[in-house]
């Protein structure tokens, strides 16, 4: 076992809160940085699935790469999603973190590993710095519907799932 603190310490080490774009509010959400952590549950987002399985499988935290408190919150009213989700993790001593923006544009980070499950080459970002906007090739053209189906076998599955805009029929390569 490990104290949350301990785990939060490596944590930003390793995604610097210096790379978080200005609107992100990525790190510890709730916690006890005295509790013992035994068990680590990785998610996309925060969601009562989410916070149901972590229960299930004794997991003490939850890493979530899209922060649960992203947007402005002015209620946490048990009728509510986000209120009863954060009731549920408190009265079951769940710690929530995430790393969002912050892990994206690291090297080895977010970006780079989704573009190599993509199979992507030539990576790089369209933005220098700050670091944004990852782009690289496919190794053949694919229409963007066939693109949209890769991208929802290899990624982790989300709430929306993978959504695409444009002419589904149109050949890409560069994405």
């Amino acid at each position: 076992m490990v104290k949350l603190s301990t785990l939060v310490t490596q944590f930003n080490e390793l995604w610097p809160e210096s790379g978080t774009e200005d609107w992100d509010r990525p790190g510890l959400m709730l916690g006890d940085l005295n509790q013992d952590i035994s068990k680590v549950l990785l998610s996309v987002d925060i969601t009562a699935g989410v916070l149901a399985e972590a229960r299930s499988q004794d997991a003490g935290l939850i890493i979530s790469h899209h922060p649960m408190f992203l947007r402005g919150v002015h209620s946490l009213s048990g009728d509510s999603a986000k209120g009863a989700n954060v009731a549920f993790a408190i009265q079951h001593s769940l710690a929530v973190f995430s790393a969002h923006t912050n892990a994206d544009f690291l090297e080895g980070g977010v970006s780079d590993t989704l573009g190599a499950s993509l199979g992507l080459t030539k990576t790089g970002f369209l933005l220098a710095s700050p670091q944004q906007g990852f782009i690289g090739e496919l190794a053949k053209p694919l229409t963007l519907m066939d693109f949209a189906r890769l991208a929802a076998k290899v990624l982790p599955p989300v709430a929306q799932g993978v959504m695409v805009a444009g002419d589904k029929d149109k050949m890409i390569q560069r994405v």
